[in-house]
């Protein structure tokens, strides 16, 4: 649409993967945002999905995001966290003419993701867990047990 409106000159992949800008292609068959998706799913502990697309990154969504546990719940903030900043990138690159390297990007993902899970109360201390905050370089006072072991004035037990 911005093609047609004359707003960008060009269809092609903002990445430089030389394939027409589509969503799937945008998200996941780019090897610029597939390289991101993929170091994502690692810090989750989680496979690369076999096959890329939306509609495949939905319906894996739905199957791996679901329910109360702190995974489930840092799947869906690095899910959330990687479209938007493949999104922004994206736009920086048409509108800013400006670019950052998948490092940059992933590190500016690992830095929201990580603020977030600091909200996110009562994490139980398992090696689940634990390998997850770890991963993501979150600060282990997270524990809902080192806090309270740690509380001025509590006993150990």
């Amino acid at each position: 649409k911005l093609s047609r409106f004359g707003v960008v000159q060009s269809n092609l992949c903002p990445f430089g993967c030389g394939h027409y800008e589509t969503m799937d292609n945008l998200f996941f068959d780019c090897a610029f945002t597939k390289a991101i998706w993929c170091k994502v799913l690692k810090l989750n502990n989680c496979l690369p999905l076999v096959s890329w697309n939306w509609e495949n990154t939905v319906e894996w969504a739905v199957e791996h995001t679901i329910g109360k546990h702190f995974r489930f719940w840092m799947r869906k903030v690095g899910l959330a966290g990687t479209v938007y900043h493949c999104w922004r990138e994206r736009n920086n690159r048409i509108f800013r003419l400006s670019t950052a390297t998948p490092e940059r990007i992933l590190s500016r993902i690992m830095t929201d993701v990580s603020e977030k899970a600091t909200l996110y109360l009562d994490i139980s201390d398992t090696p689940a867990n634990r390998s997850i905050v770890d991963n993501w370089a979150i600060d282990e006072s997270i524990f809902r047990n080192l806090a309270l072991e740690q509380a001025p004035g509590r006993q150990r037990r």
